[in-house]
């Protein structure tokens, strides 16, 4: 039996809308990549699309994968400029689809070195997990005390 999806996301398209400067970094007008299934990032075969503009758009993608309310700011507009100055480089994010996803399935975490699904269930009654720090080339548990 399949659980049921806990909330929805939407899929996003990010598109090239338009380049008003000088383009450097190869994109062309309707270039885009896709974000899916909450974090699949996905780019056309063949095609590439700038880390910059990407880091310029990459901060407001999980706000516009929510419903917004109707007089938030972000559900209204939809254009993201690349940080190049001499580019010019505008994007916008589209909702392409909706899809119901279940929140343990996307939330993992570490405990003793092996990888656990964390439930609602043990977010609540145990906790989370002590975090673990890098010590050297491995990682280790951090002590109790």
């Amino acid at each position: 039996m399949t659980e049921q999806p806990d909330m929805e996301l939407y899929d996003l398209r990010v598109t090239v809308d338009r380049i008003e400067g000088r383009p450097v970094c190869g994109l062309r007008v309707g270039d885009w990549f896709e974000l899916t299934e909450s974090s699949r990032l996905r780019i056309p075969d063949g095609r590439h699309f700038c880390v910059y503009a990407l880091a310029a758009v990459l901060p407001l993608l999980p706000a516009k994968q929510r419903q917004l309310p109707d007089g938030d700011w972000l559900e209204r507009d939809s254009l993201v400029a690349c940080p190049d100055p001499d580019e010019r480089l505008i994007m916008r994010i589209t909702r392409v689809g909706k899809r119901g996803l279940r929140s343990d399935e996307l939330t993992l975490w570490l405990r003793s070195g092996s990888l656990f699904r964390r439930t609602s269930r043990q977010a609540a009654t145990a906790g989370w997990p002590r975090p673990r720090r890098r010590t050297g080339s491995t990682w280790s548990a951090r002590s109790a005390t």
